[in-house]
């Protein structure tokens, strides 16, 4: 704690240090005892699956795995245990330590005595991650019933240009990765909030000011974040981002209203000025924690409202990304090709949003500006919303949706598109460092994180409905996407890119959902 340096404030934490001794030391020599003991008891069984060496089968396979995380978990938390003892004991005996005795003492009743009580749920919880990783037959039933989940959802959904297995396992992936962004970004965040704020609530009764000032600061990252976006029109109903205009309103009030006098006063850990910081500063506070529920609860809400529709239209984000490769690569002039992008972006779905537009391009939490991907137009230019406050997402998150995007969405799309995988990978490479920028497009070259097989690439190229196998013909490949562009109805922009193209002067089939490659023989030439 950054401790005032002046006399009240020092002789209060020695006096305190010096009360709360016992009251700190006791429960957890206690709690250290409990720990132990569970985690020997754990640790024999641990060592008497391994002895019957295999006799028991994956029954006892499990249990052992079982036994050694709970004994590490119960190990490390006797040691920590130890070791706030210690520190107490130090600090009142006059050789203060880096924690004091009230951030202690609230350490041992709101956290780790909450965590030892939770050890039953502990053990339920690493039972079924263990059954999940480890116990083949749970585990394949686990994909089973998410992928059947999924194909379920597939009817329900958009449309695109894969059919069968290989759409549900597409499918199913891009609607997984939605569980990643949540749990590495926001809600990880409300979740991380929730320990600070109601936390730091309860542990300022207990004289400790060092958690509500910290969580407080990690509390403005998370509404800073949303202000930005706000300042850019990046939040509902201007754009389509999963920000609520609720949560916007609440966010402004935040920022404008945030109690910096309080929060100061709370690092100084001065009792006296900490009491006058609440007499003077009480509608600052009042305001903060009268919206934290309102934030949490609107954070989760628009989350999910987001994902609900984005997993009915994964599908779609395949024939999005087909339709933005027509307009890339066509005679179109940087300036039509921007335009024809804009059209094109207004029928974006959730799922293409979060993994393209949203995700990607947002500041790291556990970075800097300076690691964030801007995105270009065609032309090149920099599109730069100014958007620079942190993000609620963690590198991993962002890494992994750029992934989805190239790995994914992108070259999975291209292999069925051109049935040529060099051309295919060379693509999607080419359209990753469009969006990403060159370093994210050979990470992901270099490292994917959804590798293909071989047997996986081919399934993606056979052809069907007794098509002939081989590459597609540039003619054919021209039709597919310009039957794209116009099932979105994007008619402009289809007869823009394809102009110069025989087939565009006929109307008589506007659709052909199945891409029949006859039909570009039919219409080869004008009627």
């Amino acid at each position: 704690m950054a401790a005032s340096s002046n006399g009240f404030a020092d002789t209060w934490r020695k006096a305190n240090d010096t009360f709360l001794a016992p009251f700190v030391t006791l429960p957890n020599l206690g709690l250290a005892a409990t720990n132990a003991t569970i985690g020997v008891a754990a640790r024999l069984t641990e060592q008497a699956t391994q002895a019957t060496n295999g006799l028991l089968g994956t029954p006892g396979e499990f249990a052992g795995q079982v036994s050694q995380r709970l004994a590490d978990r119960c190990f490390k938390s006797a040691s920590e245990s130890m070791d706030f003892a210690r520190k107490a004991i130090a600090n009142a005996t006059g050789q203060p330590t880096d924690t004091g005795s009230n951030q202690l003492l609230s350490a041992t009743l709101i956290d780790k005595t909450t965590a030892t009580a939770a050890l039953p749920l502990f053990v339920a919880v690493e039972s079924a991650r263990a059954a999940a990783q480890d116990v083949p037959a749970v585990k394949d039933g686990i994909y089973s019933t998410w992928l059947a989940l999924s194909e379920f959802l597939d009817t329900r959904s958009s449309h695109g240009v894969l059919k069968g297995d290989l759409r549900a396992d597409t499918d199913s992936k891009i609607r997984f990765g939605f569980y990643y962004m949540g749990s590495e970004g926001p809600i990880g965040a409300v979740a991380r909030d929730f320990h600070g704020i109601v936390g730091g609530v309860l542990a300022l009764g207990l004289g400790d000011f060092e958690w509500l000032a910290k969580a407080a600061k990690d509390y403005w990252v998370s509404m800073e974040y949303v202000y930005d976006k706000w300042l850019a029109d990046e939040t509902q109903p201007l754009s389509d981002f999963p920000i609520g205009p609720i949560l916007s309103d609440d966010a402004r009030a935040i920022i404008r209203r945030f109690p910096r006098p309080f929060i100061k006063a709370l690092d100084s850990g001065d009792p006296k000025l900490i009491l006058k910081a609440i007499v003077n500063d009480s509608g600052e506070i009042f305001t903060m924690l009268r919206l934290y529920p309102s934030t949490a609860f609107r954070v989760l809400y628009d989350v999910m409202v987001f994902i609900f529709y984005a997993w009915l239209q994964v599908s779609d984000a395949l024939d999005y990304a087909l339709c933005e490769l027509a307009i890339v690569d066509s005679h179109l002039t940087d300036e039509e090709k921007d335009e024809s992008m804009e059209r094109l972006r207004k029928t974006a779905g959730n799922a293409t949003v979060e993994f393209e537009y949203y995700v990607p391009l947002l500041v790291p939490l556990d970075g800097t500006p300076a690691d964030q991907v801007k995105r270009t137009s065609v032309g090149g230019e920099l599109i730069d919303h100014h958007t620079i406050a942190q993000s609620v997402f963690l590198s991993s998150a962002i890494n992994r949706a750029q992934a989805i995007t190239g790995e994914i969405i992108q070259l999975r799309a291209f292999l069925w598109l051109y049935r040529d995988e060099a051309l295919a990978r060379e693509k999607s490479k080419q359209e990753t460092a469009r969006k990403f920028g060159q370093p994210a497009a050979e990470r992901i070259e270099a490292q994917p994180l959804y590798a293909l097989s071989d047997q996986q690439v081919a399934e993606y190229m056979k052809p069907g409905g007794g098509q002939p196998a081989g590459p597609r013909s540039p003619q054919e490949v021209k039709w597919i996407l310009y039957q794209c562009l116009r099932l979105r109805g994007l008619l402009y922009v289809a007869d823009k890119v394809f102009e110069n193209e025989p087939f565009v002067s006929c109307r008589e089939q506007p659709f052909c959902a199945d891409y029949n490659p006859a039909d570009v023989t039919q219409h080869a030439a004008p009627a």
